[in-house]
């Protein structure tokens, strides 16, 4: 490892079929690599190294092309059960921005406007994006963007309306790495 790179394992060998590695941390590509050698030296008693990561994980970023694989993947969400209020709390990574949403059902639809910073959530007066409840926590955790959801028919919009929520909301997917 570099310099000043930090990095460490707590590592289980309780199973003589594979290597888990219960918690790990790499401050830098460096790191992960260098864990990912010390990792290798166990390759003539354990078959398998197995971890719980993210869908960014630097560990599997680290990884060669081949000889890896994916053995388990679960997704979850949230619920978002006051929208207006979920909205103004969230933090955008754009500016000077204005977006109508109708969600679900709703008689009204709610409008997005950010500037300079500050984010304002009122009723919305013109043009609005459909969007299914359900869909609207994929869109608005960045599990799924409002484009992609459109092909599945869950959000209606024109073209510029869909670009700008994607911008708008995107972000990584929602992860966490404990199980519960």
């Amino acid at each position: 490892m570099a310099e000043g790179d930090g990095a460490h394992l707590i590592l289980d060998m309780g199973d003589e079929a594979r290597l888990d590695v219960r918690d790990w941390y790499a401050a830098s590509p460096d790191a992960a690599q260098g864990l990912l050698s010390f990792l290798a030296r166990f390759r003539s008693v354990y078959p398998a190294v197995r971890w719980h990561g993210g869908p960014q994980d630097d560990l599997v970023a680290a990884m060669p092309d081949k000889g890896w694989r994916l053995a388990h993947q679960e997704e979850w969400l949230l619920r978002v059960l006051d929208p207006a209020a979920a909205l103004r709390q969230r933090g955008y990574h754009a500016d000077d921005i204005r977006l109508a949403l109708r969600i679900g059902p709703a008689e009204t639809a709610l409008e997005i406007e950010i500037r300079g910073g500050a984010v304002e959530v009122r009723e919305a007066t013109g043009p609005t994006v459909a969007v299914q409840a359900p869909a609207f926590v994929q869109i608005f955790t960045g599990f799924r963007s409002a484009s992609k959801l459109a092909q599945y028919g869950q959000v209606i919009g024109d073209a510029a309306a869909m670009r700008l929520c994607d911008q708008l909301f995107a972000g990584p997917p929602p992860w966490v790495a404990e199980h519960f």
